[in-house]
């Protein structure tokens, strides 16, 4: 019988929009495994597609290809970013923490949740709160995340810290 309890709950991420994205995960993923991207039911966490991000793991390039992202992942790019890669979106040591951190948790499966970040949203930079949940397709790694943006008290953009940024990583219960 798989835990149903999101292991990271009470480590500061008891946001529901964490647990109703990791609750679905859990739900539709064999125990001890990881599910298939075909396996997600937008109908079930259709409060979340605004916020939702899928990416495939690309080979060849290293990096991630942006298979789907919601409105609000795409506002402060003023396009559909489907199809771009990480690559093409950030640079430098914004590119290398990110790509880090998707890598760590498609291709050694784990549950990663990211904050200390700013996320613009609407119309002022907040600070950000992720969480990335490994998937499958078609054998191809890949994640699916939500990125969540909360009121900040220093609402403009800082460069990017990767020392003010916090990882946690969760093994996949069985």
């Amino acid at each position: 019988m798989k835990d149903a309890r999101p292991p990271f709950v009470g480590a500061g991420f008891d946001d529901p929009r964490f647990i109703l994205l990791y609750s679905h995960w859990n739900n539709i993923r064999p125990p001890g495994s990881v599910p298939s991207r075909r396996a997600i039911d937008p109908i079930e966490i259709f409060r979340l597609l605004p916020i939702i991000w899928l990416c495939d793991y690309c080979e060849s390039k290293d990096t991630f290809r942006f298979r789907l992202a919601g409105e609000e992942i795409c506002a402060p790019y003023q396009r559909n970013i489907k199809g771009m890669t990480l690559d093409q979106m950030f640079d430098g040591d914004r590119f290398v923490y990110a790509n880090t951190q998707l890598k760590k948790t498609a291709l050694d499966p784990c549950i990663n949740l990211v904050s200390g970040f700013k996320v613009w949203n609407v119309d002022r930079y907040n600070d950000g709160m992720r969480l990335i949940l490994p998937l499958l397709t078609d054998g191809i790694p890949g994640i699916v995340a939500i990125t969540i943006a909360i009121p900040s008290v220093t609402p403009e953009e800082t460069d990017f810290d990767e020392t003010m940024l916090t990882a946690h990583a969760f093994p996949i219960p069985a």
